[in-house]
């Protein structure tokens, strides 16, 4: 990372919209118990457990920046002067742009794996004729979704000028026309359409245990324990980017013209043209999904049939599901246009009396980098680096 990235990481550091929701984990601890009771009585326990965990994270931006820039010591015209010194000496002119763009950034963290639950259910010890049963449903679903919609142009439009000068028709006297340097400097970053999820708080290896048992209980007895338990997780991330970026830069110190002087027969016409430097730095970042589902329950079942009557009828009925979604979708579209001319030449030095003619043109120097980066979609565990970290 240059200089420049650095120091829009930190501008953009400070600016980054983050949505953090933790939700604890809590240990629970389940218990259902039927005994001791009766001949022929009938006895029911019922129990419907449902946690639901959403996460919705929406954000749609539309940024334009539409920047013109110009900067002009030049386009002076010295003529017609008789029995003068000539001097024309142009400042400099610099110009620098920065922008920097930061939008769509969604961070969840769900800690609600539902690990850490404990069941225990007896029937045990009821009399003859009994009719017991334990009835559990426990469901446990987590959902987040993250959508990032980002559209961003920037128009930029930077001239800076310090040649088109004239100085034509003196006559006597030294001429002399130096530019300055231009300075042209525009650095662009977009950073768009960032994603990141862990449902579990990356904790991971919750106990959870479930004790099953039917015992001594009395003949012709009947008995039922049924369990169902689901846990799902979804994890949905989608990000929709589109990144302009349009350019046109021009640095000029030529098309200068020092045609027609008269001077002395020991006076020299000088022109010297300045140095055009540009440079040009555009990076994207944009459409980056990470997830991680670190729920890595750890379960223990024990179940048991023992020790019932004659003619019993016993049942343990244990139904378990585990299920993992996760979808990433990126669509990425980045363009890059830009038009740059720098130029210290086409200069005019013509027709002039007297003297050498002393001609030095400045160096032009243009230095160009784009980088895009897009498309990045991470299940597992989550190492990734932007800017603003």
């Amino acid at each position: 990372m240059n200089t420049l990235q650095k120091r829009i990481a930190t501008a953009l550091a400070t600016g980054s919209m983050l949505l953090n929701m933790a939700l604890p984990v809590s240990a629970a601890s389940y218990t259902f118990e039927i005994s001791g009771n009766g001949s022929e009585t009938e006895n029911d326990v019922e129990f419907d457990k449902e946690d639901n965990t959403s996460v919705f994270q929406t954000n749609e931006s539309n940024i334009v920046n539409d920047i013109s820039v110009n900067s002009n010591t030049g386009d002076n015209d010295v003529s017609d002067n008789t029995n003068a010194d000539v001097v024309v000496k142009t400042g400099a002119a610099k110009v620098y742009t920065t922008i920097a763009n930061q939008a769509n950034v969604n961070e969840a963290v769900v800690e609600a794996c539902d690990c850490e639950s404990d069941i225990n259910a007896k029937i045990v010890g009821n009399g003859t004729d009994s009719d017991s049963k334990i009835d559990l449903d426990l469901k446990n679903e987590t959902a987040v979704v993250q959508d990032n919609v980002t559209d961003i142009e920037n128009v930029v439009e930077v001239n800076a000028d310090t040649g088109k000068n004239d100085v034509n028709d003196n006559t006597g006297g030294n001429v002399e026309l130096r530019t300055g340097n231009v300075v042209i400097g525009t650095d662009i970053l977009n950073v768009a359409g960032y994603n990141t999820a862990m449902v579990g708080g990356g904790e991971g290896n919750g106990g959870s245990s479930i004790m099953l048992k039917i015992a001594e209980n009395g003949s012709d007895s009947d008995n039922d324990i049924e369990i169902d338990k689901d846990h799902m997780t979804s994890i949905f991330q989608m990000n929709d980017t589109s990144i302009l970026n349009d350019l046109y830069l021009d640095g000029n110190s030529g098309h200068n013209d020092v045609n027609d002087n008269t001077g002395d027969a020991d006076s020299d016409p000088i022109l010297r043209t300045g140095d055009v430097t540009i440079g040009t730095g555009i990076l994207n970042e944009a459409g980056f999904n990470g997830a991680s589902a670190d729920c890595g329950c750890v379960l223990d079942v024990h179940g048991s049939i023992l020790g019932n009557g004659t003619d019993s009828d016993s049942k343990l009925d244990l139904e378990l599901d585990e299920e993992l979604e996760v979808s990433q979708d990126n669509a990425d579209e980045f363009e890059t246009v830009g038009e740059i001319e720098s130029d210290t030449g086409k200069n005019d030095v013509n027709d002039n009396t007297a003297g050498e003619v002393d001609v030095v043109t400045g160096a032009s120097l243009t230095e160009t980098v784009a980088a895009n980066s897009g498309g990045i979609n991470l299940f597992g565990s989550i190492d990734f680096e932007w800017p603003w970290e």
